[in-house]
This record gives C-alpha cells, structure tokens and sequence, in this order.
C-alpha cells in the first residue's frame, strides 16, 4: 500500500493533541464537581453524568479526525495508474443536402442511402472507441450541425435531422464545405484527421481542387464517396409541383432546368 498525498501525514499530530485536550477537559471536569460536591453523593445528583459514554465520544471523535486524515492522504493498492495516450481519429463527415440529393436511382434516394452508409460506419467506430466524429452539410453554403465530438448519439440526432431545409441556399458548393470542415477541426496533430466527403458530384464554381489541396497541405486525407448512377442519371423529384417540366443532362445527372408550377394549397 502506498499513499498518493503523503504530505497530509502531519496532521496526525491531531490525534495526540485532541487526546491529551480530552484529558485535560475530564479532569478540570471533575475538580469543578468536587468543589460543589461530594464524590459521595454525586451519582446521586447528577445521575446523568456517566465517564464511559464522555470517553466513547471522545473516542469517536478521535477516530473520526484519523479517519479523515487517512482519507486526506489517499491510500492506494491493488491498482497502479498510468497516462495512456489515447488513440482515435477526427473524422469529419461532409454530407451534400442538395435537392439533387433526393433522386431516386438509389432506394429509397441518395440522401437516404448515404445517411445509412455513415450509420453504419458509426457503429464501426464506436466499437473501436476513441475517434471523434462530425458533421459539415452543405448545399449552397455549408453548415456545422455537430462539431467534433465522441458523443456518437448526438451526431447521429443530428443526422437525423440534416436534409435540403437544413442549408437555406440552394446548390452545391464542394469547396466551401472543405474549407468549412478544415476550420472545424481542432487541436489533434495533424495526420489523424479524416474528411469524408459524400456528393452526387455535381459542383457550382467553389474551386474544391483548390480546397483540396489546402487540406492535403495539412495533412488531413480526403476520401470521396459519390452516389447516383454515375452514368444514366435520374430525374430529381420536386414535392409539391405540378406541370410541364424540362430537365436537362449534366455531368451523368439530370437536373431540373425549367420552372416548375407549384400545386395549389
């Protein structure tokens, strides 16, 4: 046994000094009721008075300072205490909500199927146990609805939440949502930290090979998962719409270029 806060072992001096304090407190005790007293007749008079239950609380109260002062040093034993770095990888998770996310040449949509995909890539990390996880959506402009954090059940609820309401502009800016995710991260030295970046492809000017390279001169790897049908495409739904509509092929997908009429209420 060893004692983590063996600096704390002058204060046992306490216990000798409350004994020898409880001494001296008995016996003046005792001098006081001579002097009005007969030794005789006090049982008697104070039938109260008992030395055996004055000593087991002076007892006790001794004991409990020793008690505390043991307590104050912190006794060890059986286990030994080491610093364990701890191991894990920051891992950003870049979803596209774009409205072209919501094509169907996936089941149920991309949007559906790439939420599913990184579920279960949770579960695999937090099995593991150590990587910090978070979340960059983006569409027009890129968001942070979960910053970094080893509380995977609050990211999934984030998840959960994220869709094309979520980003106020529409469009895709693959650029913006590196660089938003590069800002994101924190202190954790540079080669353990991960961007997942997960599109339909499609880009509007935000310069994302240049972001790229920003995030390859720090050291932080960028691996692109894509969905859709890379080659035939698919026509992308607009819920509430009716009419005439005209869609036109760009970069393996078909996206909406004409106005759509809106159903009425």
């Amino acid at each position: 046994m060893r004692f983590a806060a063996l600096a704390y072992a002058h204060l046992l001096w306490l216990l000798p000094a409350l004994l020898a304090l409880y001494i001296y407190a008995f016996a003046r005790k005792r001098q006081a009721l001579a002097e009005f007293l007969d030794v005789v007749l006090t049982p008697r008079l104070v039938p109260t008075l008992s030395r055996v239950r004055q000593w087991c609380k002076a007892l006790c109260l001794i004991g409990a300072v020793g008690c505390l002062v043991l307590a104050l040093m912190q006794p060890q034993w059986g286990q030994e205490w080491q610093a364990v770095q701890r191991q894990g990888r920051d891992i950003m998770i870049v979803l596209d909500v774009s409205r072209s996310m919501l094509a169907e040449d996936v089941v149920p949509n991309r949007l559906a199927r790439a939420k599913s995909d990184i579920k279960d890539l949770v579960q695999v990390l937090q099995k593991e146990g150590g990587h910090r996880l978070g979340l960059v959506v983006f569409a027009g402009q890129a968001s942070l609805p979960c910053p970094l954090t080893l509380d995977y059940g609050f990211f999934l609820q984030q998840l959960n939440q994220v869709g094309p309401h979520t980003v106020t502009r529409g469009g895709t800016l693959i650029g913006d949502a590196i660089r938003k995710a590069l800002s994101a991260f924190g202190p954790l030295a540079n080669n353990y930290k991960d961007i997942i970046l997960i599109t339909d492809g499609e880009d509007h000017d935000s310069f994302p090979l240049e972001a790229a390279k920003a995030a390859a001169a720090e050291q932080v790897s960028i691996y692109t998962i894509g969905v859709g049908d890379a080659v035939s495409g698919t026509r992308v739904p607009v819920p509430g719409t009716t009419g005439q509509r005209t869609y036109m092929q760009y970069q393996g997908h078909e996206v909406l270029f004409s106005y759509a009429v809106r159903s009425p209420a």
